[in-house]
């Protein structure tokens, strides 16, 4: 039973709980990465309508369909591709960010002025 490369968990679950141990923790494993991405994709949805969409383009709208089906063609792309993963939502919560944009401006703009940058208004 000694192990000395990778993931222990699946031989502790085999050895205490025999093949269903392995099962019953591929089950976990999978439900906890369903519900991630589940609240991964409601929170940027979310994060589209409320703070984009309803800000700037059209404040009387209730979209929040339309966004999760444009961004569940996302996933399944990034699922065929073998693109991976890390990276992809890494890069997806760079562009979301809120304060990269204002971040990026503060750094490169050349009318930015000291008192523009520290002022909360």
């Amino acid at each position: 039973m000694a192990r000395t490369r990778g993931y222990i968990n699946p031989s502790v679950m085999n050895f205490l709980l025999g093949e269903t141990g392995g099962y019953l923790l591929l089950t976990m494993m999978m439900m906890a990465l369903m519900s991630t991405g589940s609240g991964e994709i409601m929170a940027i949805s979310s994060i589209v309508v409320y703070n984009i969409y309803k800000t700037y383009i059209n404040p009387f709208s209730s979209c929040m369909v339309w966004v999760v089906i444009l961004i569940v063609p996302d996933g399944l792309l990034i699922s065929e591709t073998d693109i991976n993963v890390n990276w992809a939502t890494l890069g997806l919560e760079v562009l979301i960010c809120p304060f990269l944009m204002p971040l990026f401006l503060t750094i490169t703009w050349s009318k930015a002025t000291a008192k523009g940058a520290i002022s909360d208004k």
